[in-house]
């Protein structure tokens, strides 16, 4: 299923069933490679321009900021979400995976740490968002975000809760 992120990004839906007690969901950015490649023009023409600069002896502040500008750029090159996967097996638990431009981050919850899946709606830099929330019996992290760094809207957030919850929910 396709839909438009919060941030006007792209994104696809999967949702693969592969028996009655356990199901994956991959939600893709399709919009990464088109923004990965704009970052990579936008970090060589900041490099292009502190070379310029420093062939024509531009003064000393203006590299530095030109610099601290390159760093920015790489950063938030290097933290692009690609996609994030949620696998549900109802007799284990969830296996939540993250990809970004370099690197993979995976959190697991086992079952018997697992309380309840919700969706709740959150403010964030002045906005009011819908964020989709596994609940957990443990006084360390109560709540687990999914899906959130690639702000699906809560159309997206309602079809993954539907889908968890029906398998949770089985006898």
């Amino acid at each position: 299923m396709q839909f438009t992120s919060l941030d006007g990004d792209r994104l696809f839906l999967e949702v693969k069933n592969h028996n009655p007690g356990s199901v994956e969901i991959i939600l893709r950015n399709e919009d990464f490679p088109k923004k990965f490649k704009d970052s990579l023009k936008l970090i060589f023409t900041v490099f292009l321009c502190g070379i310029l600069g420093h062939l024509i002896n531009v003064y000393l502040l203006v590299l530095i900021i030109l610099g601290i500008l390159e760093t920015l750029l790489i950063y938030k090159c290097l933290a692009l979400f690609k996609e994030q996967q949620i696998i549900f097996i109802s007799c284990i638990g969830f296996q939540v995976s993250s990809k970004k431009t370099i690197g993979t981050t995976t959190k697991y919850i086992p079952i018997k740490e697992f309380h309840d899946i919700v969706i709740n709606e959150v403010i964030y830099n002045f906005n009011i968002k819908s964020v989709l929330l596994l609940r957990t019996k443990t006084k360390q992290k109560p709540l687990v975000p999914l899906l959130e760094p690639l702000n699906p809207p809560l159309s997206c957030l309602e079809e993954v809760f539907k889908v968890i919850n029906k398998i949770v929910k089985l006898p």
